[in-house]
């Protein structure tokens, strides 16, 4: 997590990676960095604002402090936008993250990095948002680090459903997780989402996942 407040834009040109700032907060108020802008964004050719992207991301981030006010401070969700967040170039995304991965990454080192794709749709950039700042949470609080990553996945789809799917992303590598969220919802969709949400922190593996929804039979002589 970074010290100073603010979302960045990272950049890739003449191989190097450089960092810029794009969306600062400063007592209360949320700005866009214009030289950024100019000098960068722009070079991207991108279909939408930095603004536009933000009051999505905003919108994400009330609703992770609802579903989760009994367990965070608000400042707590709140500091996942506000020092974890970075939009990222194709360019340098992809020397990151060369294999085939989806548009967007987290890790405890560097927060989420979002990918500044050509074209988004809103509803598909809040689901990828919204699966992870799931990751982030299950970081935060410390237990993200015991799973596997296929449970990983599970956690970040349980809180990226909240905004109409069931998962952040689709294809192979995320079936796993994807069936075990299905299965899990069978057994305990009416549950509210932090009781949800409780259940799981423990669980390190889809194995244990499985067990918790199938518990081995004990015969009776």
């Amino acid at each position: 997590m970074r010290e100073d407040r603010g979302i960045l834009l990272y950049t890739h040109p003449k191989g190097k990676r450089n960092s810029y700032p794009l969306i600062e907060f400063t007592n209360g108020r949320v700005q866009v960095n214009q030289d950024t802008v100019e000098d960068h964004w722009n070079n991207l050719n991108l279909s939408y604002s930095p603004m536009e992207l933000y009051e999505h991301i905003h919108d994400v981030t009330t609703e992770l402090t609802r579903l989760f006010r009994s367990r965070f401070q608000p400042s707590t969700i709140l500091d996942i936008e506000q020092r974890w967040l970075s939009f990222v170039s194709r360019k340098a995304f992809r020397r990151h993250k060369p294999e085939n991965t989806p548009s967007a990454d987290f890790s405890t080192e560097r927060g989420i990095w979002l990918q500044a794709r050509k074209v988004y749709s809103m509803k598909q950039f809040r689901r990828i948002y919204a699966h992870e700042s799931g990751h982030a949470v299950d970081a935060i609080q410390g237990t993200m680090k015991n799973r596997e990553k296929p449970m990983r996945d599970v956690m970040a789809n349980l809180v990226a459903q909240r905004f109409g799917t069931r998962n952040g992303y689709k294809g192979a590598k995320y079936r796993e997780a994807e069936e075990a969220l299905r299965r899990f919802n069978e057994s305990y969709r009416e549950l509210p989402f932090l009781e949800q949400w409780s259940m799981l922190d423990n669980v390190r593996s889809i194995r244990e996942l499985e067990v918790l929804l199938d518990p081995p039979r004990i015969s009776r002589a």
